[in-house]
């Protein structure tokens, strides 16, 4: 009898763009049967749901995709969605040329004495910081909200938790530098274990020591 959830994952994987053969050899090597992969499809494709009685919709395994499918995936994506991507990009990039030309100027005039010059170098290292940081999360929105095309504009207007994605990024670092200090190993585990707090962040807006651990979670 197959799995429900499996049967539903199959149909949303497919609606995605991802080849059957992809999926079945990453269904295979989260351990599901053959059989079972077989008759899922075979539902899937015909559209057919079944039911299943005195069964766990739990799976027995993860689903992890393999790494041809996930580039195959992510380069679809960017191919669909460049556009949108480089536009969010483009005022930290202009940010960072600005920035370098200004303090290539200031160089040459030997004005970075001067305490005024100084101040401002000051405020725009911290604007270049801002910007950086809202583009990041604005481009982790645009690459969540994909299905619904939504525009640069759009992703910038929804960062609004930059704050939010600043703490976790400096807990991490304070965790994990913790960690190496205790005999490199523990903040090898760290490193792994929050690798993905920010986009917890940004794509289930939970915040502090709740995106850790769900973090850790997702790695487990």
């Amino acid at each position: 009898m197959v799995n429900q959830e499996l049967l539903t994952f199959i149909k949303q994987e497919l609606a995605r763009g991802i080849t059957e053969s992809d999926l079945k050899a990453s269904l295979s090597t989260a351990g599901w049967p053959e059989a079972d992969i077989s008759e899922a499809f075979s539902l899937a494709t015909g559209g057919t749901s079944m039911p299943q009685p005195g069964q766990s919709a739990t799976p027995t395994g993860t689903v992890l995709l393999g790494a041809p499918a996930l580039l195959g995936k992510a380069w679809a994506l960017y191919k669909q969605r460049w556009t949108t991507f480089l536009t969010i990009m483009i005022a930290p990039a202009l940010l960072s040329i600005l920035f370098a030309a200004g303090s290539s100027s200031i160089e040459n005039m030997g004005a970075s004495s001067n305490p005024f010059v100084f101040s401002g170098g000051l405020v725009a290292v911290l604007v270049f910081a801002i910007i950086n940081i809202w583009s990041t999360v604005a481009l982790l929105h645009a690459i969540k909200g994909s299905s619904e095309q939504l525009s640069a504009t759009a992703s910038y207007g929804r960062s609004r938790h930059i704050l939010a994605f600043v703490w976790i990024s400096i807990l991490t670092t304070l965790i994990v530098m913790g960690g190496f200090m205790l005999f490199i190993i523990p903040g090898i585990i760290f490193a792994i274990w929050f690798s993905f707090a920010t986009f917890v962040v940004v794509d289930d807006n939970t915040r502090g020591m709740s995106a850790l651990l769900k973090s850790r979670e997702y790695v487990r």
